[in-house]
């Protein structure tokens, strides 16, 4: 299995920590949150790593372009175009769901349990090299307290 795509549930602290570091390692990411702040947090943060990456990891412009277009988050998402949301409403009815099923899709997102990611992660996440990060509400820290969390050379 060679994963390409990664989707980040939650912009806060650890969610784009956990985002940057994986669209910096070449990964297509995609992140949600349940609310527009969290969305608007996450890229406040992806700018601040960005900027920690070119001072203290010598990572080039170039690198850092890559990683911040391989970010993509929830809000970019609702601005798809008219034919994007028309073939998804073909699809959803096409596979029985109804043409509005995406309309619920974040009631559903917010009605999943840990139990319910304790379920999957049994299933489909088994192999010994894998690693699973549950993470709790974000709690807002000042800015010299999350540089400290990341690490400066």
């Amino acid at each position: 299995m060679s994963i390409k795509s990664v989707t980040i549930a939650g912009g806060g602290t650890l969610g784009s920590q956990i985002a940057w570091q994986t669209a910096f390692k070449g990964f297509n990411v995609t992140v949600y949150d349940a609310f527009d702040k969290g969305i608007e947090a996450s890229k406040s943060y992806h700018k601040q790593f960005a900027e920690l990456f070119l001072t203290t990891r010598d990572a080039s412009q170039e690198e850092i372009d890559l990683a911040v277009n391989s970010i993509l988050t929830a809000e970019l998402l609702d601005k798809q175009q008219m034919s994007s949301l028309a073939l998804s409403a073909w699809l959803d009815e096409l596979y029985g769901f109804g043409y509005n099923w995406s309309e619920g899709q974040a009631d559903r997102i917010m009605a999943i349990t840990l139990e319910d990611v304790k379920k999957v992660a049994k299933k489909y996440l088994t192999a010994p090299a894998t690693v699973t990060i549950v993470s709790s509400m974000p709690v807002d820290y000042p800015l010299e307290k999350k540089e400290k969390s990341i690490g400066k050379k």
